[in-house]
């Protein structure tokens, strides 16, 4: 694929073997970064390098490693090409393993053929090895076609790739593969016990980062594929805006070109969504919630706490650690409550937190839609269950602890429109935090009331209102009966049964009400208001994807109708069943070492977090329950107080999500020109 001159070398330098002894902090605290034999592996040419990408690793096959690390490969080709004085030298890759026996057989076979990998010392280690190489475009081509030819390929890597590609790139940043230059510098770090993600980010910060010392960080999950131009778009951004300290991008999951994939349609229609008309709404209300771990951008002085303009600092972060951002981001490796626990289910919520909520704080996060990556969905319920239930509750738990702590995080911003923007945000949380969490309320009253309505509905035959009247009380006893099965670990077939008939359910009685809506509006409350919320939702969705790129469009196109139909479904369902499992604190598919103080600690733990989950649970079952009666009570006799407020809400965020993602592509559309 490449027919550039070769690398100034043919081989790759002599490989260094690199012990690091010594474990991660708990309790929050930076302990100072052991010290190893070769630490001239980090300190060569410390300083010099402009952009360190973090890639981390657990148990993904090799074809998500390579498409990632090609995808890394085209964005350096592309920085050097427009990126004025940019080396090849000044990007490199640092890919850390999470547990070498965690390590899948093809990742370590593609390890070895890389050349990191030489004998059985690299798996013999006491706390990381670390390998450098420098890798040719030629050398990844290689490992990458040979992949792609190979038995028990995982489609989803090559698909992700393949929309990266087709998603083409900015017309005003050159790009060619013509000349590869002289290689992209990678880093392994193979870490000899599984501890997890975020301990995974300690070694990156506090150690790696400590001695290479680059200006901007890239976190990126394995799999994820950049398009080209995106690392450059991020690395522009920055370089004009010094007040930015971390970025979100645009990021995808790969299209489906199955006509009948309804799982991967409705993830692809909302993950568009929230890109295109969610962050947006949050970065206008001033406050970004998440900075995504799947491919984000930081500048290295906002995560050890410096103030914008203040020169570069030449130390470790584990000196000040009280005023490190990165320290509270690393309590998670210590002893939490089930609260605290809950909200680093989803860790790249907190860092980007910590950021803004330092004293004096002129830090801010942004948006980039410029930079398009596309990353792997979910391909079993079962796996999006768990992945929705860490992403919900994470996020209910932020907004809380967001609400909680408003007062104190106002003060520290230091610009008083900071401080409005920040104060217009916490009503906007309350709202979204009070919908989340009375959905089974509003789901059974709904059904109950369009039962109710069935039986006096005319213009329809006789026939299709009784089968939506017996559905909809069909609907309201499996609301109930959800509840008590998602709270039980030990269905799991039955859950997901229970999941797909309350949802084909939910689906036709969603479709009758929109039927009913023009002949009887009291189904809903305010017909007309509920009418312009759907509309306004999917025109403005389809409106926005047309302006961000063709493809973008094409794809939401596909999925627009049966998105919007599953849409309301997979939201109550998914919500319900994150909060019924509010005490499951594991990663779902992803295994953690056992703590180092033994199985009695542990069971402690469990204790106090399933304690924590019968008391959350109680409350939030008799809040809906007294809720739904209470609200049922009051459509009987022709008063939809309920509905309305519920309606009026929705219409309140659907018009914000629709003004903040209308005027980011404004802005990026008068920038561009």
């Amino acid at each position: 694929m490449s027919n550039g001159s070769p690398p100034p070398f043919s081989r790759p330098r002599r490989q260094r073997y690199t012990q690091m002894g010594g474990a991660s902090p708990m309790n929050g605290r930076f302990r100072t970064p052991p010290k190893f034999d070769g630490v001239h592996l980090l300190e060569e040419d410390a300083g010099t390098r402009k952009i360190l990408c973090c890639m981390t690793v657990y148990n993904e096959p090799a074809p998500a490693v390579i498409v990632s690390l090609y995808a890394l490969f085209r964005n350096l080709v592309c920085l050097r090409r427009n990126a004025e004085g940019f080396r090849d030298s000044e990007f490199s890759v640092c890919i850390i393993v999470d547990g070498v026996d965690r390590l899948s057989g093809s990742a370590r076979r593609l390890f070895s053929h890389l050349g990191f990998l030489t004998d059985r010392a690299d798996f013999e280690i006491d706390a990381m090895v670390m390998r450098r190489r420098v890798l040719r475009l030629k050398d990844i081509e290689a490992q990458l076609n040979s992949l792609s030819e190979g038995e028990g390929i995982n489609r989803v890597w090559v698909d992700n790739l393949r929309d990266s590609l087709e998603a083409g790139g900015d017309p005003g940043v050159g790009f060619s593969l013509e000349d590869a230059g002289t290689g992209l510098e990678v880093l392994l770090g193979l870490k000899r016990e599984n501890r997890g993600k975020l301990d995974s980010h300690w070694w990156f910060f506090a150690v790696i980062c400590g001695k290479i010392r680059p200006d901007y960080c890239v976190q990126i999950d394995a799999g994820t594929t950049p398009r080209q131009d995106a690392v450059f778009n991020l690395y522009r951004f920055f370089e004009g805006n010094p007040r930015a300290g971390a970025a979100a991008s645009m990021i995808l999951i790969s299209r489906t070109r199955a006509p009948f994939a309804l799982l991967r349609a409705w993830q692809f229609g909302d993950v568009l969504c929230q890109r295109l008309l969610g962050w947006p709404a949050e970065v206008l209300t001033g406050y970004l919630s998440v900075v995504p771990g799947q491919f984000s951008f930081l500048r290295l002085r906002a995560v050890l706490g410096e103030t914008p303009g203040q020169e570069a600092p030449d130390r470790l972060p584990c000196a000040h650690p009280a005023k490190v951002p990165a320290s509270n981001y690393f309590r998670g490796l210590g002893r939490l409550d089930a609260f605290q626990s809950t909200m680093f289910l989803a860790e790249d919520r907190i860092l980007g937190f910590e950021i803004i909520s330092r004293p004096q704080n002129l830090w801010k996060l942004v948006y980039v839609p410029s930079a398009i990556s596309v990353t792997d969905p979910c391909e079993s319920l079962g796996e999006l269950l768990q992945q929705r239930r860490r992403w919900n509750n994470s996020e209910f738990a932020c907004n809380l602890w967001f609400l909680a702590n408003i007062r104190s995080l106002i003060d520290s911003q230091k610009r008083l429109g900071d401080r409005a923007l920040l104060l217009f945000r916490a009503p906007i949380l309350l709202i979204t935090c009070v919908l989340e969490y009375t959905l089974p309320a509003l789901s059974i009253v709904f059904a109950l009331v369009l039962s109710e309505t069935c039986k006096v509905c005319g213009g329809f035959p006789a026939e299709l209102c009784a089968l939506a009247g017996f559905l909809a009380e069909a609907l309201a006893a499996l609301s109930l009966m959800q509840i008590v099965f998602f709270s039980l670990e030990r269905f799991r077939s039955v859950i997901k049964s229970l999941f797909c008939m309350t949802g084909t359910v939910q689906v036709a009685l969603f479709a009758f009400a929109i039927l009913l809506l023009f002949r009887n509006g009291g189904v809903l409350g305010n017909s007309l208001l509920f009418a312009a919320i759907v509309a306004t939702e999917f025109f403005s969705g389809l409106l926005l994807a047309s302006m961000h790129s063709k493809n973008a469009f094409a794809g939401f196109a596909r999925v627009a109708l049966p998105f919007f139909l599953l849409h309301p479904m997979m939201e109550v369902q998914l919500r319900t069943y994150a909060f019924c499992n509010f005490h499951d604190l594991s990663w779902g598919t992803k295994g953690r070492k056992k703590d180092e103080d033994g199985e009695n600690r542990k069971a402690r733990h469990q204790a106090s977090a399933r304690y924590f989950r019968i008391l959350f649970l109680a409350l939030w079952v008799a809040t809906n329950t007294a809720l739904a009666g209470w609200s049922y009570h009051l459509s009987m006799v022709g008063r939809f107080r309920l509905f309305n407020l519920f309606l009026s809400l929705v219409g309140i965020l659907t018009l914000l999500r629709m003004l903040g993602g209308g005027t980011t592509y404004v802005r990026n559309f008068i920038s561009r020109t």
